[in-house]
């Protein structure tokens, strides 16, 4: 695939991704009920070949045992990079899987 990164539970620090091809969306998966409950949500920030270093559009997913997966369709024309923060503290492996 050629496109890897961990988003860790909040630090404060956005994960950023330099994408290699122009992918569509973003999925994730998580089993939150496996630690106790609760939800992962993450911030999704997506950069549109051919704007500004600083024009990004955003959307964040929430997911929890009843919703465990969830996905972002990027909008707005081809991607070419984004970024991800996540809002939670939960002990959550989580990696986002692109698509086209």
């Amino acid at each position: 695939m050629g496109t890897f990164c961990f988003i860790p539970p909040f630090d404060g620090k956005d994960v950023g991704v330099s994408l290699d091809k122009y992918y569509t969306h973003v999925g994730f998966c998580c089993d939150p009920g496996r630690v106790g409950g609760g939800t992962v949500s993450v911030r999704v920030a997506w950069h549109i070949v051919g704007t500004g270093p600083n024009q990004f559009r955003t959307q964040t997913i929430n997911l929890d045992t009843d919703n465990p997966k969830g996905h972002v369709n990027f909008t707005g024309g081809n991607v070419d990079g984004c970024s991800f923060l996540r809002n939670d503290e939960l002990p959550i492996t989580l990696f986002p899987n692109f698509g086209m």
